[in-house]
């Protein structure tokens, strides 16, 4: 079986987490940023591998926020005295789906008292593993989207799709031009400061716009700047949003590329019928890896191939 178009994981931890039997295992617990979640699409799942600490007595966890005291919408939990809790009793993998109410929940910050984190929270329990699975291209928003006069609120989705991506990964928007001035921005700060990278021709207030002549594709090449600035309430006003603005136009096509532009896809890492075979790492030319970096790979064990990305 060769590798095609396969979902990426988008780590969330770097080592495991043990969540012990006392204090901190159930407060903080293991905290999670949630703009990884409130950037996501609906549908997206969140996973977290598990084992059974032995020498402890009870083994149980949860997925919540509001400083522990909130469990997210669906999760299966009600033991314990929240009735929050799910009791497990051997190592196992759970996997959450991302709906419209988890995000609704964790941007409503009077129901969540303005926690930033996703908890997983318990005792008795190691988290080896957390991660998102992620498409190598996601749509952003739904499409068509009429721009004929949208400077606000413009196009939203979250700054987490900038803030949580790599350097060198594109966001592309497809557009259908309707008049003679149309224009566009990509912003945060309400609409008031251009996002680093992006960089129009013409001087709008505390932003630059750029117009568009005929119908065609712009794309964004995500930049380290951008990174490491979206996510200051300095610079984006406590904008949770990355805003296209704009008007005289349709945007056909709005997607998230996980790639850095001119990267091919590997068609020569091939599974192994042995699922006992050990992890190996490959780089998108196909060339085996021992110690990876930053970046994304293919990790091979056995017939399962995925792509990882170390951050």
């Amino acid at each position: 079986m060769a590798l095609s178009a396969i979902a990426l994981e988008q780590p969330l931890i770097d080592s495991p987490v043990s969540l012990d039997n006392g204090e901190t295992g159930w407060y903080p617990g293991l905290c999670l940023d949630k703009t990884a979640f409130t950037s996501a699409q609906p549908g997206t799942v969140f996973t977290f591998e598990y084992t059974i600490n032995e020498a402890s007595e009870g083994h149980s966890f949860t997925l919540c926020t509001n400083y522990s005291n909130t469990k997210l919408p669906d999760f299966d939990g009600t033991a314990g005295e929240k009735e929050m809790n799910l009791d497990v009793n051997e190592d196992g993998v759970y996997n959450y789906t991302i709906t419209s109410e988890t995000i609704s929940l964790l941007n409503d910050n009077g129901a969540i008292n303005y926690d930033n984190s996703v908890r997983i929270c318990g005792e008795g329990v190691t988290i080896t593993r957390a991660y998102l699975s992620v498409s190598d291209e996601e749509s952003l928003a739904e499409c068509p989207i009429d721009m004929t006069n949208n400077w606000w609120p413009g196009t939203e989705f979250g700054r987490g799709v900038i803030t949580s991506a790599e350097a060198g990964w594109r966001i592309v928007m497809d557009y259908e031009v309707n008049s003679d001035e149309a224009a566009f921005s990509m912003t945060t700060n309400y609409g008031k400061t251009n996002i680093p990278g992006f960089i129009g021709s013409v001087e709008d207030g505390t932003r630059t716009n750029m117009p568009l002549s005929e119908s065609g594709s712009y794309t964004y090449t995500i930049t380290q700047e951008a990174i490491d600035k979206l996510p200051s309430s300095d610079f984006n006003g406590w904008d949770g949003s990355i805003r296209i603005i704009g008007q005289g136009f349709n945007i056909t096509k709005l997607v998230l590329v996980r790639s850095v532009s001119g990267s091919s896809g590997i068609t020569d890492v091939v599974a192994d019928d042995n699922n006992n075979a050990p992890v190996e790492y490959y780089n998108l030319q196909g060339v085996k890896v021992i110690n990876p970096s930053n970046g994304i790979y293919i990790r091979r064990q056995g017939s399962k191939v995925i792509k990882v990305m170390f951050k």
